[in-house]
């Protein structure tokens, strides 16, 4: 696949003004690098299409599309508040209306990308399901957590209020 490198002073100034800014719907993409430590983050226009949250690479065979069919999950999100997906790459076959949707939603920001490279397969495209974060931790309740005893968990014991667990050092009364 065929990738636009952009120039320099794109991605140090232009992206990263657009990552601060909420001008035409553009959000910040996080992801794992494949071979680094610090994510990656990316400025992108998502698209809610057919009932679902679609980001398209405009510019053809990225880094961060690599990094997210690695990583198989991302973050998305405006001004610092993000949201975590599962990112599953949409089939060749799907990809036409969701493009010409795409187009219709970027405007004259992406219609340049299309005349260098015009194909539906040269734009790869995610479907993105809402998920779980990757750093969060599901809070501790008996439905998500059958394995831990009473014994153990005085703070799920049913009946044992907080001034019960101070006075017993936490144990069952």
């Amino acid at each position: 696949m065929v990738y636009l490198k952009p120039p320099t002073r794109v991605t140090k100034i232009f992206d990263r003004l657009a990552m601060r800014s909420t001008l035409w719907d553009v959000h910040t993409l996080e992801v794992a690098r494949r071979n680094a430590v610090d994510p990656q983050r990316v400025p992108v226009i998502p698209l809610e299409y057919s009932d679902s949250l679609f980001v398209v690479s405009t510019r053809g065979e990225s880094d961060w599309v690599k990094n997210v069919r690695a990583a198989g999950r991302v973050r998305l999100g405006q001004k610092g508040k993000f949201e975590s997906y599962a990112a599953t790459e949409v089939p060749a076959g799907e990809l036409p209306g969701i493009l010409t949707a795409y187009r219709l939603k970027a405007g004259r920001e992406a219609s340049g990308y299309w005349k260098r490279l015009p194909g539906a397969s040269d734009h790869p495209t995610f479907r993105l399901t809402p998920s779980l974060a990757p750093d969060l931790t599901p809070s501790l309740t008996p439905e998500l957590t059958p394995s831990l005893t009473p014994e153990l968990t005085p703070s799920l014991t049913p009946g044992l209020t907080a001034t019960d667990r101070t006075a017993t050092g936490g144990q069952p009364v």
